[in-house]
Order: C-alpha cells, then structure tokens, then sequence
C-alpha cells in the first residue's frame, strides 16, 4: 500500500469520525481569523492552526495581536495555538489555544485557553501537541457551550462575561473593551492572589471548575478598577489613584518589613543610601490604599496613566519629594520591589518586599 494511499485513508476516517460526532463542514473556503491577547496584545507571535482535515497552516500576529489565515478544503473542527512573541516588549513564555467549527473569528486567549481544558479535559498544550480524529470527535458547538457556561461560573466575578463570547467576538486589545478589561481584570487577580496560570488551567480540565482559593476576591477586586467593571481610566500627570491603579493599590496595601539593597552604578557599591538607608538592613514599607508609599521620610505617589503588567509583572511608576525614578513593581511570586534614586540620579536604592 503506497503511501498516498494510505494518507487518503486516514483524512478519509477523520472526515467520518468528525461528521459522526457533530463535526463541522468539508471542503470550507475562507478565512479563520482574530486576536491573541492577554490584557496587551501578543505581538509577532506563531500561530498554527490544525484542523480534522487539510494541510496545517501557520502564520504570525501582528502589533495589534491579530492574524488570519486562508482556508481551503479544510475539515473543521479546526484547534489554534499561539506561542511566543512579546507581550509589551517582554517575551512571551505561555502558549494559549482555540477551537473553531466554522469559518470566521476565532480568537486566542487566557479565556478561550481555560474553555479548551474544560473542553477536552486536559492541559491544552497536551491536547494540541497529540491531535487525532478522536481528539477532534470531542469538539462541536454543544461541548463548546458546556464548556463556555463552565468558565463563565468559574470566573462569575467577570460580569461582561456572562454575555460574551470570548471565542468569536471581535475585540480590540485596548483598555475600555469588554473583552481586553476581563483579560486585564484575570492577569492581575491571578498576580495578586499568587495563583499560577497553571493551577488554573489545570482547574479549568475538570468537568466542574473550581477556582483556585483566593482567585475570585482577587478577580472582584481587579476586575472593579477597569472601564467595564465600574473603574475609571487614569489620566496622565493626575495622582493617578483610579482604575486599575486604584485597584491594584487596594489589593497590595500593607506595611511590610523590606530588605535594602543600594545601587550607585553598580549594585550595592555604597554602605548607605540617600543619606538614611543602609545596604543589607531592613525598614518598614507601607502600600497604603490611596496609592501611596511611606518608606522612611519620603512618601511616594502613584504617577498617572503608569499602570502596567506583562508576563506576570506588575510595575507602576511613582513620584515624590526628593525622588527620582520611582517604581513599584510585584512579581508572579507575590514579591514586590520599591526602588527610588535621588534627583540627581546618582544614589539610588531598592527596597524588597516579602
């Protein structure tokens, strides 16, 4: 049997085993197409698309997420994956995935990747990895919708999202959109609750999602302080404590005990900092609520429209008397730093928060 053959066999058998189990149409001209986002757009990122019939096909996102590709003589259901790229200049290190049962928009994000887990039942990245027939057979618009009610419960704080199908609705990636504020809301609640990405998806591939303890205070919270939750943008030059700098303030506020570390161009190359801190002691940080930080004699602000967050990072720049270059960055880890130098920039310091 050559093998020409034998690769008819095989399409032919997907073909039937698809159209049995609910699968969607043959031989389908058009195009598949949409966003890859995280709350930013992930930009110059691989997009492979593979479906129940027909050559892969593969192409990359553009500054604003989107992609597209042709489609001709596929079989669907067809399965997305978007890897790599940047998220706000940052590389990219997660792999999101989607389905599609027809031609149209499809897009690729934290949302439409926890619908595939419950979908098939597994991490996405393992399902996508092992593609078959009978890995298509579980994909068609009565499993996606049972999956779709399931991550709306799980995620009920997202309130947009009970009227939105984070699948096929076209989306900006940009602050204000229905859509982009949930995928915002979702980074951060996971950041500031310290729940991993992957405890969540791995919550995601059982029949009844259960959110990861903490998640969902964290996601009212975030999900409060942007445009769709009730939040408002921050306007730049302002104080700034609004929207998701406002939120992001009231879920960190604490007084904590802080590690110094001095820098003056190069790490820890002075005993003392800014005249009152000296290298490899502790002093006490408070995150207040209104957006502020005492350290000390100095009070920092949140500057505004400074908010940002890529890979799991948070960072918003501060201001205050006697500071230069202020910065309050958390870390996927529930770590923070504060770091502030004085005007003249040449005496800085970096405070560490557990």
């Amino acid at each position: 049997m050559n093998r020409s053959f034998k690769s008819s066999l095989l399409a032919a058998a997907i073909v039937g085993l698809v159209s049995g189990c609910g699968g969607g149409s043959v031989n389908s001209t058009g195009a598949l197409g949409g966003k890859a986002a995280v709350g930013s757009p992930i930009v110059n990122a691989a997009v492979n698309v593979v479906c129940a019939g027909g050559a892969n096909l593969a192409t990359t996102t553009d500054s604003t997420g989107a992609w597209t590709v042709a489609i001709a003589g596929q079989t669907f259901p067809c399965a997305v994956e978007v890897s790599r790229g940047t998220i706000n200049a940052v590389a990219n290190a997660i792999a999101y995935h989607s389905v599609a049962t027809s031609i149209g928009v499809v897009n690729v994000t934290p949302l439409t990747d926890l619908l595939v887990a419950n979908l098939v039942r597994a991490n996405p990245n393992t399902w996508f990895s092992g593609l078959n027939a009978s890995a298509f057979g579980a994909v068609n618009a009565i499993t996606i919708g049972a999956a779709l009610t399931q991550v709306r419960a799980a995620l009920s704080a997202l309130a947009a999202l009970a009227g939105v199908d984070p699948i096929t609705q076209s989306f900006t990636a940009a602050s204000g959109n229905a859509i982009d504020d949930m995928l915002t809301a979702l980074a951060r609640a996971l950041l500031n609750s310290s729940v991993s990405y992957a405890s969540l998806l791995t919550a995601a591939a059982s029949p009844t999602i259960t959110a990861p303890a903490g998640l969902a205070s964290a996601l009212t919270t975030a999900y409060a302080g942007t445009t769709t939750g009730g939040g408002t943008t921050p306007v730049a030059g302002s104080a700034g404590c609004t929207g998701a700098v406002a939120a992001f303030f009231v879920a960190n506020a604490r007084t904590a005990t802080a590690t110094i570390r001095t820098y003056n161009g190069t790490p820890n190359a002075t005993p003392t900092v800014l005249g009152a801190f000296a290298n490899g002691t502790t002093t006490p940080v408070t995150v207040n609520a209104n957006c502020t930080i005492t350290v000390g004699a100095y009070t920092l602000t949140a500057v505004g429209a400074s908010y940002t967050f890529a890979n799991n990072q948070s960072d918003v720049d501060m201001t205050g008397t006697g500071v230069a270059n202020g910065h309050f960055e958390k870390f996927a880890n529930g770590t923070s730093l504060l770091g502030f130098s004085n005007p003249a920039n040449t005496d800085s310091a970096q405070f560490f928060l557990p």
